[in-house]
C-alpha cells in the first residue's frame, strides 16, 4: 500500500479562526485493525471553536486538527486478529464519532471498530452531521443525548430521559473569559446528576466509545438509519474544509442554525 497524500486542517497555537490552517500531510499503510478513509463531510460544532481557542478541557495540547464526526469512504484497511464484517470492503461509505479530533481532513485513518456503515442512499454530509447532534429515542423517551451546550439544555437533556438512559456531556458553552470555568461548573452537575437513580450521566463522549464498542455502533446505526428515513435528518449547510476559518467565525456568535460540515468532494 502506498503513502497518501492528503490536506488538512492544523491549529499550531490557540488563538481566533485565524489560526487555522491548511497543511499537507502524508498517511502510511494502515496498522492491522485500522482503515484509511477518505473523508467526504466533517461535522462542524462549538466544541471545535472551543478547542482552537484553547478552552477545551480534552484539548489542551497545539498541534491538533479540529472536528470529532465525519463521513466518508474506505480506501484500504488492515484486519487484525478478528475478521472484517461483510460489508467492509474499499468504496465503502461510513460514519465515525471520533475518540480524539482528527476530522477536519481529505484522509484519516481510523480503528475499524469506530466505522459504522452509512444506509445506500444516505447523504454523507447528513451523516457527518448525525454523531454529536442527535437523540436516540426509543418509546418512553430518549435513550442517548449528547450535549455540547450545558445550561438549560443540559437539564433539558435529562429531563427527557427514558429509564436507564445516558446523557453524555462533552463541552458546555461558557461566558468570554470565563469559559473553563463555566466548563468545570457543569462537569460538577453531570457528576451530581449522575448520583441520581435510574438514568446515567457521563462527561466525555470519548469515554463512552472507548467503553463499550458494540453500545457506540449499534447507536450511531440506528441514528443513521433514522436519518435515512428522514426521522433525525438535520438541517445542514456546507463549505469546503479550506474554508474552515470563515465557518468558525458562526459557532463563535452562536449564529448556527441546523449543522455546518466541511467537504472535499462527494
Amino acid at each position: 500500500m502506498n503513502e497518501i497524500a492528503s490536506r488538512k486542517i492544523l491549529v499550531e497555537h490557540f488563538g481566533g479562526p485565524d489560526v487555522l490552517r491548511t497543511v499537507r500531510a502524508t498517511l502510511p499503510a494502515p496498522a492491522p485493525g485500522y482503515a484509511r478513509v477518505k473523508v467526504l463531510a466533517a461535522g462542524v460544532g462549538l466544541t471545535d471553536a472551543m478547542a482552537r481557542s484553547g478552552d477545551y478541557l480534552l484539548q489542551r495540547r497545539t498541534p491538533f486538527t479540529p472536528g470529532y464526526e465525519l463521513a466518508g469512504e474506505v480506501v484500504d484497511f488492515t484486519t487484525a486478529d478478528t475478521p472484517a464484517p461483510s460489508w467492509l470492503r474499499p468504496g465503502a461509505r461510513v460514519a465515525a464519532a471520533l475518540t480524539r479530533m482528527g476530522g477536519y481532513a481529505e484522509y484519516v485513518t481510523l480503528p475499524l471498530r469506530q466505522l459504522v456503515p452509512l444506509p445506500d442512499g444516505l447523504d454523507p454530509h447528513i451523516a457527518a452531521a448525525v454523531p454529536l447532534d442527535q437523540n436516540d429515542r426509543e418509546p418512553g423517551g430518549v435513550q442517548a443525548v449528547f450535549d455540547h451546550i450545558g445550561g438549560p439544555a443540559l437539564r433539558k437533556g435529562y429531563r427527557v430521559l427514558a429509564p436507564g438512559g445516558v446523557l453524555v456531556s462533552y463541552a458546555a458553552s461558557g461566558r468570554p473569559g470565563r469559559i473553563v470555568g463555566d466548563t468545570l461548573r457543569a462537569a460538577a452537575r453531570v457528576t451530581l446528576l449522575n448520583l441520581r437513580p435510574g438514568r446515567r450521566t457521563a462527561l466525555a463522549m470519548v469515554r463512552e466509545i472507548r467503553a463499550d464498542h458494540a453500545r457506540y455502533r449499534a447507536a450511531l446505526t440506528e441514528l443513521l438509519a433514522l436519518a435515512h428515513a428522514g426521522t433525525t435528518a438535520p438541517q445542514i449547510t456546507t463549505a469546503p474544509l479550506t474554508e474552515a476559518a470563515a465557518v468558525h467565525t458562526d459557532p463563535e456568535r452562536r449564529a448556527l442554525t441546523g449543522k455546518t460540515v466541511l467537504t472535499t468532494d462527494c
